[in-house]
């Protein structure tokens, strides 16, 4: 019985003084745990992971037909007729289509902290890789509760995304003989 008075208080005290109940928090950073972004200033990687896909297909057709005829008489002569038709048709045909896909890492910085508790974020990172020049700049609304425990994110978990890939791309140029003979007009 008096176990279960003390129990019971313990568990009284816990709920009715939170402040009891929490243990203190500490000024420095957990040395086992990561922590999420949270406030202006926190940085947070995007997992970009794009595919989009369009396709197009159009058909046209016309055909068109034209015929004229007609006689004339003048006299007791035999009549003459004259007759002309033009005729023309058309069918033509077109298709396109369009695959993209993007899949990249990127540090992104906390911007603004929203009225909902959601994080504005925005980042870019610029790449040289053998004389291509690469872009990639995100931005957008993310929900705290969508943060993996590595902070990280999905590009797909973004509100109002807004993910920019530009660049010349990682090509290479032909050697300086070949632009040479280019120039000169061998090729």
């Amino acid at each position: 019985m008096r176990r279960a008075v003390v129990v019971f208080a313990a568990a009284w005290l816990a709920t009715a003084h939170p402040a009891v109940a929490q243990p203190p928090q500490a000024p420095w950073p957990s040395l086992v745990a990561d922590r999420a972004a949270a406030k202006v200033g926190d940085s947070l990687t995007v997992l970009i992971d794009q595919d989009s896909r369009a396709s197009n297909s159009t058909q046209h057709g016309a055909h068109r037909s034209t015929r004229l005829t007609g006689s004339a008489q003048a006299g007791t002569v035999t009549p003459r007729q004259a007759q002309a038709s033009l005729a023309g048709d058309y069918d033509g045909s077109g298709q396109s289509s369009r695959s993209d896909q993007v899949v990249a890492s990127i540090s992104v910085v906390v911007t603004e902290v929203l009225a909902n508790g959601d994080l504005q974020i925005a980042g870019q990172q610029a790449m040289l890789v053998n004389g291509g020049r690469t872009l990639i700049r995100v931005s957008g609304r993310v929900r705290p509760s969508d943060i993996a425990h590595d902070n990280t994110i999905l590009s797909t978990r973004i509100a109002d995304a807004s993910i920019a890939y530009d660049g010349a791309g990682f090509g290479q140029k032909p050697g300086l003989v070949a632009r040479v003979l280019d120039r000169l007009g061998v090729f």
